[in-house]
C-alpha cells in the first residue's frame, strides 16, 4: 500500500469490563517531497524523511523524522534521488572493500537496496525519472570514465555502457529529464588533457548518448567520496529549455542553457544547483561566504536572498521546487550542531521559513550530502498564485513589477521579470518617417531604447519615448521645418503648409533614407 493511503491504528487494551478497545490515531501524513542524505552510525548509511508541506513537518515510518534507507554493512555515500511526482529512486555508492552503485525505489515503500550492475570502482552516482517510470543513472567509474545504465519500470536495469568522453578526472555527474524532447541531458566536470572544463551529453532511450559539448574552461573537479562540491541541472516543463549550473575557478558559479554556447557569471560562490519553477524560470542555490543563497532567476542579476543565519559552513545545497512547482525548498549541511546536520528552508507565504533540522533527534551525530527530490504534486489554486500586472510585487515569483522597477538601470521590466536591455537604440526621427510611411509603428519599448533627435532636425520638436515618434511641443518655432518630418505630414493626408517665403527647410532626409533628397521649393523628400 502507498505510504500516503495507510492508516495506522493503535491498540489500548483496557482492563475495564475486559474489554479490547481499538483507538485510531492521527491520520498518516502525507508526502509532497523526500530527502536523502549520508547519516555515520556504526558506518554511513542511507537516511531518508517524506515532507508534509500541509503539517509542515518531515516524518518517516516509525513516528520519527527520519529513518534509515540502507543501513547494512559498507559505507554508503552520495545519495542523489529523482522523481516522477508518484514514486521515486535513490542511488548512492557502497564502499566494501571495492565501490559499487546500489539503488532503492520508494512507492510508498522503499524497496530493498540492490546492486546496479558489477564493477568495483563505481562512485559518485545521479539519477533522473521519466514521467513513465523509467531512469537514467551516471556515475564515475575510476577516475576518468564515466558510465551510465537505463531503467526500464517493471524490467530493470540494462547493461552499463561507457560514455565516450576523451578526458581524465571526470567528476561531479548530475542528470535532468526533458519531457518534451524525451531526452536526459548531463553535465560534468573533466580535464581534456589541456584545462578543466565544465561538459554536457544528452541521451535518449532508443538514440543513446550524444557526443559530449563543452560548456566553459576553468572548471572545477572534485574526485573526492564523499564529494565536497557539486553541479546542477534541471530542465523546463513548458519550453525546450535546459539550465546548466557548476563551479569555475576564481570562486565563481557559472550558469548556460544547454545548447547555446553562452555561460554568464551567476555570482561568486560555490556548490550550485538549480531547478524550474511553476513559470519555467530557473533558479538557483550556491554558497557564498560560507551561507545558501537562493537566486531567483540564474540568468537575471539581483533577486538573491540568504537562507542561513547560522555559524560555520553552509554545505551542497539541493534545490526542488514541491506542490506543483510553486514552493522552493532547499536542503543543506552545517557543522553549527556538531558532528554535522542536516537543515532545511522553504520559501511560502511571502516569506522564507527556517533554517530548522530536518530531524533534531539527530543531533550529535554526522549527517551531510543531502539530495532533495519533489513528490504528490496537487492541482494549483488559480486564485492564489502571483499574478503579474496585479500591482503587487510577489516574490520570489516576480522580479519586478508596477511600481517595483528592476534593481538595475540597464534592464527593462517586461512580465515581471527583468530583461537586459539591448546595445542599440532606434533614432526617432527615423522611426517616424517609417511608421507614417507604413501606417503603423512597430516599435516596442521593451525591446529596444529611443534616440531623442528630434530636437536636432526641428527646434520645435521633441521625442515621445513610448511610440519613439517626434511631436511638436514648441508651435512657435515653426519656421525651422524638418524635411523628413514635412514628408510625412504630407504623405499622411495633412496638406503641406511650409512655405518656402517665410520657412526655412532643414535637408534631412538622409537620417530616414540615405537614397532620398529634399526638394526646398516644397520641404519634401525626394528621389534624387
Amino acid at each position: 500500500m502507498r505510504f500516503a493511503n495507510i492508516l495506522v491504528l493503535g491498540i489500548l487494551l483496557l482492563s475495564a469490563s475486559g474489554c479490547v478497545f481499538f483507538q485510531e490515531e492521527a491520520k498518516p501524513s502525507k508526502a509532497h517531497a523526500i530527502a536523502v542524505w549520508q547519516h555515520q552510525g556504526d558506518t554511513w548509511d542511507i537516511w531518508y524523511s517524506l515532507w508534509d508541506n500541509d503539517a509542515k513537518k518531515w516524518h518517516a515510518y516509525g513516528g520519527n523524522a527520519s529513518a534509515a534507507l540502507a543501513a547494512d554493512p559498507g559505507d554508503d555515500q552520495d545519495p542523489d534521488i529523482s522523481s516522477n511526482e508518484r514514486t521515486a529512486m535513490a542511488v548512492w555508492s557502497k564502499s566494501t572493500g571495492g565501490n559499487s552503485i546500489y539503488y532503492s525505489v520508494w512507492d510508498g515503500n522503499w524497496s530493498a537496496p540492490a546492486r546496479l550492475g558489477e564493477g568495483d570502482q563505481e562512485k559518485d552516482p545521479a539519477i533522473a525519472m521519466e514521467p513513465s517510470g523509467n531512469a537514467l543513472s551516471v556515475w564515475v567509474h575510476g577516475h576518468d570514465t564515466l558510465m551510465s545504465s537505463y531503467y526500464t519500470a517493471g524490467k530493470g536495469w540494462g547493461a552499463p555502457q561507457r560514455i565516450q568522453a576523451e578526458m581524465s578526472n571526470v567528476t561531479l555527474p548530475e542528470l535532468a529529464f526533458n519531457t518534451r524532447e524525451g531526452l536526459y541531458y548531463l553535465i560534468f566536470t573533466g580535464n581534456n588533457g589541456t584545462m578543466n572544463g565544465a561538459y554536457a551529453a544528452a541521451f535518449g532511450p532508443s538514440a543513446g548518448w550524444s557526443g559530449v559539448e563543452l560548456l566553459a574552461n576553468d572548471s572545477l573537479l572534485d574526485g573526492d567520496t564523499p564529494t565536497g562540491l557539486r553541479t546542477g541541472i534541471d530542465s523546463a516543463e513548458g519550453r525546450d529549455e535546459v539550465m546548466a549550473v557548476w563551479p569555475v575557478g576564481q570562486g565563481k558559479v557559472y550558469s548556460a542553457i544547454i545548447g547555446s554556447k553562452s555561460p554568464s557569471e551567476l555570482d561568486r560562490g560555490t556548490m550550485p544547483d538549480t531547478a524550474y519553477d511553476s513559470k519555467d524560470v530557473a533558479a538557483g542555490t550556491y554558497k557564498k561566504e560560507g551561507t545558501v543563497i537562493f537566486k531567483r532567476d540564474v540568468r537575471s542579476p539581483g533577486n538573491s536572498t540568504s537562507l542561513s543565519s547560522l555559524a560555520g559552513d553552509d554545505q551542497r545545497a539541493s534545490l526542488a521546487f514541491i506542490m506543483d512547482r510553486s514552493v522552493p525548498m532547499v536542503v543543506w549541511w552545517n557543522r553549527v550542531l556538531p558532528p554535522a546536520q542536516i537543515f532545511f528552508s522553504y520559501f511560502e507565504g511571502g516569506k522564507w521559513h527556517g533554517p530548522e533540522e530536518i530531524d533534531p533527534s539527530l543531533v550529535g551525530t554526522f549527517n551531510r550530502n543531502p539530495s532533495i527530490t519533489d513528490l504528490g504534486h496537487r492541482q494549483a489554486v488559480t486564485n492564489a498564485l502571483p499574478s503579474c500586472g496585479n500591482g503587487k510585487f510577489e516574490f520570489p515569483w516576480e522580479q519586478c513589477e508596477s511600481g517595483k522597477a528592476c534593481p538595475d538601470a540597464g534592464f527593462l521590466c517586461k512580465d515581471c521579470e527583468c530583461k537586459e536591455k539591448p546595445f542599440y537604440r532606434i533614432s526617432c526621427a527615423s522611426n517616424s518617417l517609417e511608421s507614417a510611411a507604413a501606417g503603423a509603428n512597430s516599435f516596442d519599448p521593451d525591446q529596444f531604447l529611443c534616440k531623442d533627435d528630434c530636437s536636432g532636425i526641428d527646434p520645435g520638436l521633441a521625442c515621445d519615448s513610448a511610440s519613439c515618434t517626434c511631436k511638436r511641443i514648441f508651435p512657435e518655432k515653426q519656421g525651422n521645418r524638418s524635411c523628413a518630418l514635412n514628408t510625412i505630414a504630407v504623405r499622411s493626408g495633412g496638406g503641406n503648409n511650409f512655405s518656402n517665403a517665410t520657412m526655412i527647410c532643414r535637408d534631412d532626409c538622409k537620417l530616414a533614407d540615405i537614397s532620398l533628397s529634399c526638394d526646398p521649393l516644397t520641404c519634401t523628400c525626394v528621389e534624387p
